[in-house]
């Protein structure tokens, strides 16, 4: 199996605790990424302190901006990478160890150029367990998330559009889809996502 030469784009605002845990976590990953991006619009900078104290473990680059939603800040990510291929996490899904590995399998086995990312969504509290059976469930869901895609077609593609709020992603694939890219569609989860609102007041703000 040959090893892809690949850049880990993570949007993030605010929320340094996600961001530690996710890049702790990529520390276990094999094959290890040549970089991680990290796409910062928070008010302060926490999130630079954190990477401050990883870069001499993991291989960071950091830049920060002032105001960027998901779409934009990824597209900011992939176009400060170095490498041939990026893979895509967010700041609270936590990549299994065997994600990187078992993707590039996926590539080399399919002849494709993306494979998109699975998802299976966490909930602790009353609140969360319920909001995730009425929603989402206990099965994967395919996502940006975990997502690799050769860095021509990303840009081929046109990226992600840059001023939604919200709902990005799935624009992204669904035209990726419509365009004929070849694509494969992994079943079994990857990821898990551990940023379910917690309450009504964040649920309604947020949807």
């Amino acid at each position: 199996m040959s090893l892809l030469s690949l850049s880990i784009v993570i949007p993030v605002k605010n929320d340094s605790n996600s961001l530690f845990k996710v890049l702790s976590h990529i520390k276990n990953l094999y094959p290890e990424p040549k970089e991680i991006i990290i796409v910062d619009s928070s008010f302060d900078n926490s999130n630079q302190k954190i990477v401050e104290n990883l870069k001499n473990t993991i291989p960071i680059t950091y830049h920060h901006v002032k105001l960027a939603y998901p779409g934009r800040a990824r597209n900011i990510g992939v176009s400060l990478s170095k490498y041939d291929w990026i893979a895509f996490l967010d700041c609270k899904t936590q990549p299994y160890n065997i994600w990187l590995q078992r993707y590039t399998q996926f590539i080399e086995t399919y002849n494709v150029d993306v494979v998109f990312g699975v998802t299976k969504f966490k909930a602790i509290t009353t609140f969360q367990k319920n909001l995730r059976a009425s929603s989402f469930g206990k099965i994967g869901h395919q996502t940006v998330p975990g997502t690799l895609v050769k860095k021509s077609v990303f840009y081929d593609s046109g990226g992600f559009i840059e001023d939604l709020r919200m709902g990005e992603d799935i624009e992204w694939r669904n035209r990726l889809n419509r365009h004929g890219y070849k694509v494969y569609k992994p079943v079994e989860p990857v990821l898990s996502y551990s940023g379910l609102s917690d309450n009504l007041c964040s649920t309604l703000k947020k949807y």
